[in-house]
């Protein structure tokens, strides 16, 4: 039996075709046995030619004969089994291709889910970036509310000082309560926003559920895959390339997944400071408002002090008249290398700066100025250092030049600075006198010298001085002192 392979099916693919092709090639025992079959024919002719003349020939060959004939049937026999096993591949070969382009319409699928995923989670991922810019305006804004807040307290502190601006204070605090109100409404959209975020975060992490059973899915077809990817290897190529694409799109979106979860928790690190600033701002508007009622309480009391202190002023300026009377009794007037100075006159107090910023060493020549004249007094004989107007406007310029001091000019100015605070212990009602010793501390850099809840006390003597403002936050106590005492030390 003969086996062409023109006979085969045309729908099967080339490596069947090439399997056929060389299980139809003859081996050695397949020619040999075409080759004894041939002279079996040769022989039988020969025998019909001549069926008597030679049989003795002929019984020798019938053994021959013989064995030929059971070889033609054994090899019949391997034939058929042969073509059956060649069946057999045929058809396997067919189920396997009809089982193979299931597989591939099913991964077609699979890519085609894959790819509206990643499209949904760009869409979100656009939308939380979108939300994140939303909330850093707020933080931008809530930072704006607080440096207005702290404005609005040094303006107060500022208002504190003068009571001429207690009109315009109102307004500032109107116009504060407002922001205030504007900032509560603010902190509202903000956690309505917040709440959208975390129900749209939750469909995320459904939607993120689903595509880890797909991909856990895609894991089991891979493995089955590979099997069948081993048997053809025609398609192998192209279904590597495949695996490969999706397990790359899967890092990435994995990669994306832990990007927004760390950027989850962010957000909500910075909802909770952001819930506790607003505790803390909440606080600090009881306070301001209970330090507000406590201002005009004492801003009744001190109109009702200012009357009494303008009586004062009037008994003061009498007593001053007399004073400058018996004062001009003393010769009051001094030389100096340098400087030469009255007390009367603003022409004087010209020559005062213009002099001083001539001077090498100007911190020198007004310790000499306030040092050197020395007046006795005319019962007890004593000698004390006078601190005058014409003294503190030095003081003041020098305090605005602010020039390099030299050890030596400071160790006799903390001298100086000492025996003005013995007098000002016994003696404290001389505002003057306590203005000069708080200028010679600011001037010379003495403050670290003295106690400084004692310096901060002589404050109340000077509040009238348009200059204590100016000492005070020379001194570093703007930062130091509460809104309470700024309102004890005005009143």
């Amino acid at each position: 039996m003969d086996f062409k392979a023109s006979d085969k099916p045309k729908k099967f693919d080339s490596k069947c075709d090439a399997s056929v092709k060389k299980r139809d090639t003859p081996t050695l025992l397949d020619k040999r046995l075409f080759d004894d079959k041939n002279t079996l024919h040769i022989s039988v002719k020969k025998s019909k030619v001549s069926p008597y003349d030679d049989i003795p020939s002929l019984k020798k060959e019938r053994p021959l004969v013989k064995k030929s004939f059971e070889e033609c049937k054994r090899y019949r026999i391997v034939e058929e089994k042969r073509l059956q096993s060649i069946k057999r591949d045929i058809d396997k070969c067919y189920y396997e291709l009809k089982n193979k382009k299931t597989q591939v319409s099913c991964v077609r699928r699979i890519n085609e889910i894959h790819q509206k995923m990643l499209e949904k989670v760009k869409e979100i991922h656009k939308e939380f970036l979108a939300k994140e810019g939303k909330l850093s305006l707020m933080e931008d804004l809530i930072g704006e509310r607080k440096q207005e807040l702290v404005t609005k307290e040094r303006e107060l502190r500022q208002v504190m000082d003068n009571i001429s601006k207690q009109k315009h204070f109102e307004s500032k605090l109107k116009k504060f309560e407002s922001q205030e109100k504007e900032f509560e409404i603010q902190v509202k959209d903000l956690v309505s926003i917040h709440k959208h975020f975390e129900s749209r975060m939750k469909e995320l992490a459904s939607k993120e559920k689903q595509h880890e059973a797909l991909v856990m899915e895609h894991k089991s077809k891979e493995s089955e895959f590979e099997g069948l990817v081993k048997e053809l290897e025609s398609k192998k190529k192209d279904f590597d390339i495949q695996v490969e694409e999706l397990k790359s799109k899967e890092r990435q979106l994995e990669g994306e997944v832990q990007d927004l979860e760390s950027r989850k928790n962010t957000l909500d690190g910075r909802q909770k400071e952001i819930e506790s600033k607003k505790g803390e701002f909440e606080g600090r508007v009881e306070d301001f408002t209970s330090e507000k009622m406590d201002f005009e309480i004492r801003l009744k009391e001190l109109e009702t002090k200012e009357k009494h202190f303008e009586e004062k002023v009037k008994e003061f300026e009498l007593t001053k008249k007399q004073h400058d009377e018996g004062e001009n009794e003393f010769d009051t007037s001094y030389m100096d290398d340098e400087l030469s100075i009255t007390i009367d006159g603003a022409s004087e107090e010209s020559d005062i700066l213009v002099n001083l910023q001539e001077s090498s060493d100007p911190s020198k020549i007004v310790l000499d100025v306030i040092m050197n004249p020395i007046i006795p007094l005319p019962k007890k004989g004593d000698k004390v250092v006078i601190i005058d107007e014409s003294r503190i406007f030095m003081l003041e310029q020098l305090m605005i030049m602010s020039p390099n001091i030299k050890s030596c000019v400071k160790d006799e100015a903390l001298k100086l600075a000492h025996e003005l605070k013995a007098n000002i212990k016994a003696n404290t009602e001389y505002s003057l006198e306590v203005l000069g010793f708080l200028l010679i501390l600011s001037v010379y850099g003495l403050f670290t010298y003295f106690d400084q809840d004692e310096v901060l006390d002589l404050f109340a003597s000077v509040a009238e001085h348009k200059i204590s403002v100016e000492l005070f936050e020379k001194l570093g106590f703007a930062n130091k002192v509460s809104g309470k005492f700024i309102i004890k030390l005005v009143t």
